[in-house]
């Protein structure tokens, strides 16, 4: 199929997938319980290997999360491995009702369903065997899918430069669209752009790189990670999105010294393990299958992003929070107080964490070059008037925004060398509420805000950019769960929103830019009938 009729596929996904006051898009009338699937993916077969949770007591400062070459650089062995993926991939807590239990993670999901596995290309370590391996958060253990042959090894060991593993993620899209329908897809691709967030702020805190092998197809990735080379029941399909090396060295450039000669040997590696049924019974979503297979990219040459030139980060908040307590003790607010506010400086630090730096955890993972705008609703700044702004995450996109966006808009910029402008001045809590499919939650916060992606520039172009665009947005409202956290307030992603009156509101008149992501920040209301247990209890 050619790029005209990728393209004219993807934008009908997006449209069709809309949601309007009037017409939802289509999902399930009602869920059926008995048939909520597994959150947990488990190998049966396949050896379990136990990794060790942190010990020590050492905290690093929270801000050490986005600072490069700041933290230690740890060895690679089990012990660091076990710390990585707990603070990446691992269980943050659970909570309990009466009557119910259920997992929370490090990585955030859309309806906490979590679609995203992650698996791990690791070379011999000691008391690790090189081989192909899946991460299971319910253990908090690596399950051996496949070892690796001593030609493999020495052809790995050499791409690796002497030291480095890979990381790399799949989607299964049945367990968004058992609950969302058709617009799964997209939950599924920002729930992978928080867990890529993750991964690489947990890499940081070892003194660990992470850069996004972004050269490989979609199918060399199900090739590298055995994703072809096991049974899988048609509706719980997996399939790999991307691969992510992690390495000691920030100068690692040889992005195509991988000979693709090496996937015949990953393709003929014994993989072992039957992965388990995720639910009895299931309903079709033809429409994702079809706009997934539309996003496949093939290879390509390794792209290495140049981000824009921005100044220093703002070192705030002042204070000794711990990067690992911060992390582990980020959840998603159900409902906002309506009374919260917070201060100026403190709005602005939490955006400029969100600009992509070069130099900046998470941004420097050289995943694309930034599309990703905030249209905000300014509700509770102290210091700030209410109303409508935007920040404008790349300098090129400046002058087709102010094109594109209503005439009316005065475009004030609030700060000199930052790139937060003022729209409009407004008590906009009703509307922001009312754009986000009426849920109160995003009027009652101190902000609120709408992911403003360049189609134009992306889709328009590439199709296959389609689901990057809402991995950038994952990895920018982790940035932002994290800066709530740190902040003493909370937030939480809102995945519904009524598209084009988003689009209405703010005057754009065609596809150029389309929302992907809202999110909200605020003083959160919490629910004192919830109980809250430790992340690893069940393992005691």
């Amino acid at each position: 199929m050619g790029i005209e009729q990728k393209k004219n596929y993807v934008i009908h996904y997006h449209n069709q997938t809309k949601h309007y006051p009037n017409r939802f898009a289509s999902a399930p009338g009602f869920l059926e319980w008995d048939t909520q699937p597994n959150p947990f993916r488990f190998y049966r077969g396949a050896e379990k290997i136990g990794l060790p949770f942190r010990k020590d007591v050492k905290e690093i400062p929270y801000l050490n999360i986005y600072k490069n070459k700041i933290n230690p650089t740890k060895d690679f062995n089990l012990q660091n491995l076990g710390i990585f993926l707990e603070y990446a991939l691992g269980l943050s807590a659970w909570k309990s009702i009466p009557g119910a239990t259920w997992s929370l993670r490090i990585n955030p999901s859309s309806g906490n369903l979590h679609p995203t596995e992650g698996y791990l290309v690791l070379p011999d370590l000691p008391d690790l065997k090189s081989g192909i391996y899946h991460y299971s958060p319910y253990l908090h253990s690596l399950e051996r899918r496949a070892l690796l042959t001593s030609s493999l090894k020495e052809k790995l060991f050499e791409f690796f430069q002497g030291e480095g593993f890979v990381v790399g993620l799949s989607s299964i899209y049945w367990r968004e669209s058992w609950k969302y329908g058709e617009r799964a897809y997209r939950y599924c691709h920002l729930d992978l752009g928080h867990a890529l967030a993750c991964i690489r702020m947990s890499a940081n805190l070892l003194g660990w790189n992470v850069t996004c092998l972004n050269q490989f197809s979609h199918e060399d990735v199900d090739e590298i990670l055995g994703l072809r080379q096991m049974q899988q029941i048609p509706a719980e399909i997996e399939e790999g999105d991307i691969l992510c090396l992690v390495h000691h060295s920030k100068d690692f450039h040889s992005f195509d010294s991988f000979s693709y000669e090496i996937l015949e040997e990953f393709r003929k590696l014994d993989f072992s393990g039957v992965p388990n049924q995720l639910s009895g019974e299931h309903v079709d979503w033809e429409i994702i299958n079809i706009v997934a297979s539309n996003c496949k990219k093939d290879r390509t040459a390794s792209t290495p992003q140049v981000s824009p030139d921005y100044p220093p980060m703002k070192d705030y908040p002042k204070n000794s929070s711990s990067a690992h307590i911060i992390i582990k003790g980020r959840r998603s607010a159900l409902a906002m107080d309506g009374e919260t506010s917070i201060t100026k400086d403190q709005f602005l630090s939490m955006l400029d964490k969100t600009l992509p730096r070069s130099d900046a955890i998470p941004f420097d993972l050289e995943l694309c070059e930034p599309k990703i705008h905030l249209v905000l609703f300014v509700h509770r700044v102290e210091g700030l008037d209410q109303g409508v702004y935007i920040f404008v995450r790349n300098p090129d996109d400046f002058k087709l925004l102010r094109t594109k966006l209503n005439p009316e808009y005065s475009w004030g910029q609030v700060e000199e060398d930052f790139p937060l402008y003022q729209l409009a001045k407004a008590d906009v809590r009703s509307v922001a509420a009312a754009i986000s499919c009426g849920q109160a939650i995003a009027g009652d916060s101190a902000f609120s805000l709408a992911m403003l992606a360049n189609f134009e520039k992306s889709v328009h172009v590439d199709p296959t950019c389609y689901p990057v665009l809402y991995w950038e947005s994952g990895i920018i409202g982790q940035v932002l769960y994290l800066e709530a956290e740190a902040h003493g307030v909370r937030s939480t992603g809102i995945g519904c929103f009524f598209d084009d009156p988003v689009h209405e509101y703010i005057g754009l008149k065609d596809n150029s830019f389309q929302s992907m992501y809202h999110f909200t920040v605020g003083g959160a209301v919490d629910d004192v009938r919830l109980q809250t247990l430790r992340p690893y209890h069940h393992l005691k």
